[in-house]
């Protein structure tokens, strides 16, 4: 027969068991991380002026309960300038080369910093370029879970 005491523990155990079931299959979980990271290269003779690093990236954004994880992947570049001036004008370069093409591209400043939002001709093509002082991103993937990708990135390169 079983003492008290020894009843009290296996019922402790449990309620420890159902509360692990019940986050494992109720509580969502995020996660974000670098799936893949390459240098960025530029053909001979069309590196842009002041031209410190760059990198091509692919990020992965892992969302749901752990019984459930949904995964969405996201292509991210990321160059840096000796100058905010030269930055800005290879932006602004950038731009008007995805209108002459005659893509559609939405600019607005928002907080971190000058966005331009570039909308494929292809449906759910969407991408987001962001000049940041002397730096530069570009994300694309999911428009709507983009913003969590872009905070995040953003602060793994400040």
């Amino acid at each position: 027969m079983l003492k008290t005491k020894d009843k009290k523990v296996i019922f402790g155990i449990v309620i420890i068991a159902i509360l692990i079931a019940l986050i494992v299959i109720f509580v969502p979980l995020e996660r974000i991380y670098i799936k893949e990271s390459k240098p960025l290269e530029f053909s001979p003779g069309t590196l842009p002026t002041g031209f410190v690093e760059g990198s091509r990236n692919y990020v992965v954004l892992s969302y749901g309960t752990l019984l459930k994880q949904n995964k969405e992947e996201f292509y991210v570049q990321f160059l840096r300038f000796n100058t905010a001036e030269n930055a800005s004008s290879y932006f602004f370069k950038v731009i008007d080369e995805f209108k002459k093409a005659g893509i559609k591209v939405e600019l607005n400043s928002s907080k971190e910093g000058q966005r331009a939002v570039i909308y494929g001709d292809k449906i759910g093509e969407y991408g987001l370029s962001i000049l940041n002082n002397e730096k530069i991103f570009y994300f694309s993937g999911e428009e709507t879970k983009i913003e969590k990708v872009v905070k995040w990135f953003i602060i793994q390169k400040s």
